[in-house]
């Protein structure tokens, strides 16, 4: 209430939205209130809005709106910015995966201004910031990299590990870095968690930096604290050290007994790490026995960020079969994209409405059609149309017309109608249709939409049909034969809506 009196001060507001962020209360409307007036304020400083940013962080609060108006006062202020509030800022824009390349460009130009002003737990944050939003600037890499070898007797070595997987992310990870860093971590193993441990693994099996004494004390502590680890934390330590040249029996052990007691909570990205383990050991019967039997049993829970995941493990170590194999048998299964957490800290990454993003899609076209049968290529061909057609019509309804430029606007319809125009449209299957159906903005009225056997019993109102229609589309999803088209208008129920 903006006529409302005594009001809370800016400082009240600011200790309000920390405490309920780390009690963990998600109310996203008052965090606006509290946000729009704290912005009010005619004192506002960089600390403020860090703190701001940090609690919406904690939360994983995206407001499109608030952000917006947080940021604008982010570049007003950046040159005010310390070490800590750039750190913080880089921090909160990472776990929110606000990826603003201009203003990252800014805050990477007065990092590598104050680099030497950094205290240690902040460049690991700004690192991980960079290397989580994928972020390419090599002055910055380097002049983090710069200032960690010098310092890093003054790491935690959580930190040391955080900043060694961003340096290698960065693709910053020189020999000299990494030699300082195993340096510093091969005597402190103990003082790792497990998700440390993992970090460090993953980084020096990625640059392909053998540390002896290092690699060493990072197996102990596996062998030693067991019972600590997650089944995905383990599995992903088990590709890292199996890349390592780690053949150990004891950890061989451990993860075949991962497997057989804890596979229930092993998700695609944990499988498809295993598989690279085991084919790295040279142990092709957990990789096309147990481990490919538990794929196939899981495929309908994929989403296809898992599927590639997968499928790609196998291709790598030189399985064509098998990878052919599970391409056939995901060409008959939704693949839906759910959502899960990402790897590395900060909230799960959202999902694109069903079909996923684009990137997964293409990548399993052209595996498909190296791999795959003709049908199953059909299959991942006419789901990329859609993930494509998808997303640039989300990215059209997303344009507010009051800000976007007119020809923003025309450049994306324009690329949807190339699209369409390059599509065969009667491989776009029910998923496409349904869409449409629902009225949404994706192609054109003009253009015939699809045919289904019962959609002309649907057009006359016949509910029976169009709820055995419904159901069928819900469960044979991707099954359905090829459609026909025709040109009249969308199929509508008896009260004259279009179906549900």
């Amino acid at each position: 209430d903006k006529d409302a009196w005594p009001r809370l001060s800016k400082e009240s507001l600011l200790n309000a939205a920390w405490s309920f962020s780390i009690m963990g209360h998600r109310d996203e409307h008052l965090f606006d209130v509290i946000c729009e007036e704290v912005l009010g304020s005619q004192t506002l400083g960089p600390h403020d809005l860090t703190g701001m940013c940090r609690s919406l962080a904690n939360l994983a609060i995206h407001s499109t709106g608030t952000m917006r108006s947080i940021l604008q006062e982010v570049r007003a202020r950046l040159g005010q910015f310390r070490p800590s509030h750039l750190a913080s800022l880089s921090w909160s824009l990472a776990t929110l995966r606000q990826r603003d390349e201009a203003l990252m460009d800014q805050v990477a130009n007065e990092a590598i201004s104050k680099v030497r002003l950094f205290q240690p737990k902040q460049l690991s944050e700004v690192a991980w910031a960079f290397a989580t939003l994928g972020i390419d600037k090599p002055a910055l890499a380097g002049a983090l990299t710069d200032a960690t070898i010098g310092r890093t007797d003054e790491f935690d070595p959580r930190h040391l590990a955080t900043a060694a997987h961003a340096f290698v992310k960065m693709s910053a990870s020189s020999e000299s870095v990494l030699e300082a860093i195993s340096e510093r971590l091969s005597f402190r193993t103990t003082d790792l968690d497990p998700d440390s441990i993992d970090k460090v693994a993953w980084a020096f099996a990625r640059a392909n930096y053998a540390d002896e004494v290092l690699i060493g004390g990072l197996v102990g502590e596996v062998l030693n604290r067991l019972d600590q680890f997650k089944p995905g934390c383990l599995a992903s330590i088990a590709s890292s050290l199996a890349a390592l040249g780690v053949r150990d029996q004891p950890i061989l052990d451990a993860v075949q007994d991962l497997i057989s007691s804890r596979s229930d909570a092993l998700r695609a990205e944990d499988l498809a790490n295993l598989v690279s383990a085991f084919m790295l050991w040279g142990d092709n019967e957990q990789v096309e026995g147990v481990l490919l039997a538990m794929v196939l049993e899981r495929l309908h829970t994929f989403g296809p960020s898992d599927l590639l995941a997968v499928v790609k493990a196998y291709e790598a170590h030189g399985q064509p079969a098998l990878v052919a194999r599970l391409l056939d048998a995901a060409a008959a299964h939704d693949l839906s994209a759910p959502a899960r957490p990402n790897h590395g800290g900060g909230p799960g990454a959202s999902h694109d409405g069903g079909f996923g993003g684009v990137e997964p899609w293409l990548e399993l076209k052209e595996l498909a059609a190296s791999f795959a049968s003709d049908q199953a290529q059909r299959s991942f061909e006419t789901r990329h149309l859609a993930a494509a057609a998808s997303q640039l019509q989300r990215h059209l309804q997303g344009l507010d017309a009051s800000v976007s430029p007119m020809s923003q606007q025309l450049e994306t319809m324009r690329e949807l109608r190339e699209l369409l125009d390059r599509a065969r449209l009667d491989t776009l299957g029910p998923q496409l249709t349904r869409q449409m159906l629902l009225g949404q903005r994706l192609l054109p009225p003009a253009l015939p939409i699809f045919q289904h056997a019962e959609l002309r019993l649907v057009a006359q109102g016949d509910p029976l049909a169009a709820a055995s229609w419904d159901l069928r589309w819900r469960r044979l999803r991707w099954v359905e034969p090829s459609a026909r088209l025709f040109s009249e208008a969308p199929p509508r129920c008896a009260h004259g809506r279009l179906l549900p």
